[in-house]
């Protein structure tokens, strides 16, 4: 019986409804207690007892490990440290019922666990998912090497075995389950054609693809010494001091800034079913050669405002932050609704010297997030004369 394929990168989600940004977030994450990268495909069809062994205390471990999100077994793909996984695919691939009944016959209790088969860059892997779930779990009998009653579970990287205070801990948390938690995510929006006539933007997703003007040499230079949210221009806000009163330039300098760039906004997305309260969101862009980010007062200048009263206006509220080789931008929102995204009050202009691929790392912490939630947003930027 074969596989349903799931096309994610054609816009078809997958049975368990992963989406593409989804699954190209788990590939650009590390593995932890909630996801695992196979480089290749476990022996099951005419296997040793021994060998699907290896496969059943995998799935043993994930299900009995604490998480409070999905856990993922991606096959077929090799993890690559601080870099997007790389995908190799596989040939050989599992049946959902078969897996179901393989492991299900085994266990004290179902385990709640679906497999799919996936479509990314061409390639096919194989995708795992095991959602939280009332634990332990544990086999009814030995089973080549695993034993009867002992309790696998994940322990960041790796798998152990639980002892009495674990097995207590996981018995507590299904008498008491743990308040759900907000899902939050960075993504981008740019704004909708109709804005101007209300507020209305257009979710972007975490991966985004322009096609857009090259950032000329000449337009660089006179621009980059008296902006200091050129990403690849380590100026100081002070420096807008030493320039003439119409250091933004003329109007047709603004309009071919404004031509070059795509206009975005940085946003979060609550997929929880609970608020998220008193959020704040920092976006880490490398300052990397050939990416450059400007604001609206750049590409959009008042002709009414002078150059100090500019200049408070900047420094008041600074979009970003200087930190060693990259910039940081910080967003505060008091709270966020499930199934709610909130978008930034500034729009950043995007542009670049060259065509290329840059990535951001975004943080987000929260008062009711156990821990901070880390995710990556990519741009690609395709540049033509």
């Amino acid at each position: 019986m074969e596989s349903t394929e799931a096309k994610l990168y054609h816009g078809v989600p997958a049975k368990f409804g992963m989406t593409s940004d989804q699954l190209e977030q788990l590939l650009h994450e590390s593995e932890s207690p909630y996801l695992d990268f196979k480089r290749d495909q476990y022996r099951f069809v005419g296997a040793t007892d021994e060998e699907k062994a290896e496969l059943l205390k995998d799935i043993l471990a994930f299900a009995n490990a604490w998480r409070r999100t999905d856990a993922f077994i991606l096959i077929g793909v090799e993890e690559v440290k601080g870099e997007r996984g790389k995908v190799h695919g596989v040939t050989r691939h599992f049946d959902d019922a078969t897996l179901q009944q393989f492991v299900n016959s085994k266990t004290q209790r179902a385990i709640d666990f679906s497999v799919e088969t996936l479509t990314v860059n061409g390639r096919k892997i194989d995708a795992i998912r095991i959602p939280v779930q009332r634990r332990p779990f544990y086999l009814k009998k030995d089973y080549a090497k695993l034993k009867a009653g002992v309790v696998y579970f994940r322990r960041g990287t790796t798998t152990a075995e639980a002892n009495p205070d674990d097995i207590a801990t996981m018995g507590e948390d299904a008498i008491e389950p743990r308040s759900p938690e907000p899902v939050l995510q960075f993504q981008f929006a740019e704004i909708a054609p109709q804005f101007l006539g209300g507020q209305s933007f257009k979710e972007l997703g975490a991966v985004v693809a322009f096609q857009m003007k090259i950032l000329d040499v000449e337009l660089l230079e006179k621009t980059s010494s008296a902006n200091p949210w050129l990403v690849n221009q380590p100026q100081s806000t002070h420096s807008i001091l030493q320039q003439p009163e119409d250091f933004f330039g003329s109007l047709e300098r603004s309009n071919r800034l404004f031509e070059m760039t795509k206009g975005v906004h940085f946003a979060v997305s609550n997929s929880g079913t609970v608020s998220a309260v008193n959020v704040e969101a920092h976006l880490v862009i490398p300052r990397n050669l050939g990416l450059v980010i400007a604001t609206n007062d750049q590409v959009h200048p008042s002709t009414n405002t002078g150059v100090d009263e500019l200049l408070g206006k900047l420094e008041k509220g600074f979009p970003f932050q200087t930190k060693p080789g990259c910039w940081e931008i910080k967003l505060s929102f008091e709270r966020i609704l499930p199934g709610h995204v909130i978008f930034s009050p500034d729009i950043y202009y995007i542009g670049a010297t060259q065509s290329g691929r840059w990535q951001m790392k975004g943080t987000i912490y929260g008062d009711n997030l156990s821990k901070p939630n880390e995710s990556l947003l990519e741009i690609t930027i395709n540049t033509r004369s």
